[in-house]
């Protein structure tokens, strides 16, 4: 979605757009001027790519299961940026070529209970399409 679109003062002949921002990633985006009376004008090609991670969104919630056997439907947790979009690459930190730049911890807790057990995955690529 493109953001901050407001009408901009045209100053000594320039009219400048200081917070637009689009927030779906996709490609290729145009952008398109115009004023009343005049003719437009466009910008060349670009692309919208994901910034860095924000916060973590449950895609699906888990389903009951028996002790010992695994969950159905399995959770899954989604990698979301400033735009809400899905990341489906994480780059490597700084200084290291293959180490996983996102480490999530997965907790289970009784409801009500303070104690709990917990595990952490490590990311170094996240798949879409869950």
């Amino acid at each position: 979605a493109l953001g901050a679109i407001d009408a901009v003062p045209l100053v000594s002949g320039v009219a400048a757009f200081p917070h637009l921002s689009i927030s779906s990633i996709d490609t290729p985006y145009v952008l398109g001027f115009s004023a009343p009376g005049l003719a437009p004008t466009f910008s060349p090609e670009f692309s919208v790519a994901t910034g860095p991670v924000r916060y973590l969104w449950m895609h699906r919630q888990p389903g009951n299961g028996t002790g010992n056997t695994s969950l159905s439907p399995q959770p899954v947790v989604e990698l979301l940026d400033f735009g809400d979009n899905l990341v489906v690459g994480i780059p490597p930190r700084e200084g290291a070529s293959s180490s996983p730049y996102l480490v999530v911890r997965v907790e289970a807790r009784l409801v009500g209970d303070a104690a709990c057990e917990s595990a952490e995955q490590p990311f170094s690529s996240v798949a879409p399409g869950f």
